[in-house]
């Protein structure tokens, strides 16, 4: 998938609003100022000097983080003005304060959970602020005619509604189109499907969520997504051998009720 930049342009926006009301310490308060200002910022000349491929998933992010906050109602621009002063009464300063504010420990939590391996980690990264910001932040919202609970859910909800894995759906059957023309070329020999699959997704992780989901991560990054749709089909998508030790855990996940996590050179 291509790489969005969202994640990284949320925290330099972070450490930008941090600097401009002179926080002493980045919290989780400033990275909600930063995701706020993110969905208002012009990014048209960043967008055009990256690869048209991450532009796109840039904005795609982007978008989802704007239905995010419009679903629980909050008026983006106006909540963040209005929590720049609930954060210092000053307000944001002409002067920003020189280097970035050293981070506190519960920023730095913030940042740990962040799961940057998630098809869209600055959603990740909003739902884990929401869990650790402070008064201000929930009093901002509420009197803007949201709540932190409503936000948090309509985050949540989407990261549901969105994580079928369908996107990739196109790139599972090149693979198993590209090796087909492999096999039908004289004295080729080709490996068999499986043997492929598990070279490309080779030090990975591979968990199988109870519906069929299989999500393959390696160095926290997702390198894989097999939606649910096609778990009937994983013989013709994946080959026979590498999809019988898929099932075998798969049923395994299925009287857990619960995902199963296993290395791919395992399987």
């Amino acid at each position: 998938m291509p790489n969005s930049h969202a994640l990284n342009l949320a925290i330099q926006l972070t450490c930008i609003e941090a600097r401009h009301i002179h926080a002493e310490q980045l919290q989780p308060d400033h990275i909600i100022l930063g995701l706020l200002k993110l969905v208002d910022v012009n990014l048209g000349d960043y967008l055009e000097k990256i690869p048209d491929t991450e532009a796109h998933a840039t904005k795609r992010e982007i978008k989802a983080l704007t239905e995010i906050f419009n679903a629980a109602l909050v008026e983006t621009t106006g909540v963040r003005r209005k929590l720049r002063y609930r954060l210092n009464p000053q307000g944001p300063s002409d002067k920003p304060s020189k280097g970035n504010p050293p981070p506190s420990a519960e920023y730095t939590d913030v940042i740990a959970r962040t799961d940057n391996s998630h098809a869209l980690p600055s959603i990740s990264l909003l739902i884990c602020a929401l869990k650790s910001c402070s008064k201000n932040t929930v009093l901002q919202f509420k009197e803007s005619g949201s709540t932190l609970e409503k936000l948090c859910n309509a985050a949540q909800g989407y990261v549901v509604q969105n994580n079928t894995g369908e996107e990739w759906l196109d790139f599972i059957q090149s693979v198993s189109k590209l090796h087909a023309t492999w096999v039908n070329i004289p004295g080729a020999n080709a490996l068999p499907l499986s043997e492929v699959w598990r070279r490309l997704l080779s030090k990975g992780q591979v968990r199988i969520d109870t519906d069929g989901t299989l999500t393959v991560s390696r160095t926290k990054k997702i390198v894989l997504i097999s939606p649910p749709s096609i778990k009937n089909d994983w013989s013709k998508f994946y080959g026979t051998e590498l999809s019988e030790s898929l099932l075998q855990f798969y049923k395994e996940a299925i009287i857990k009720d619960d995902s199963v996590i296993i290395p791919v050179d395992e399987l």
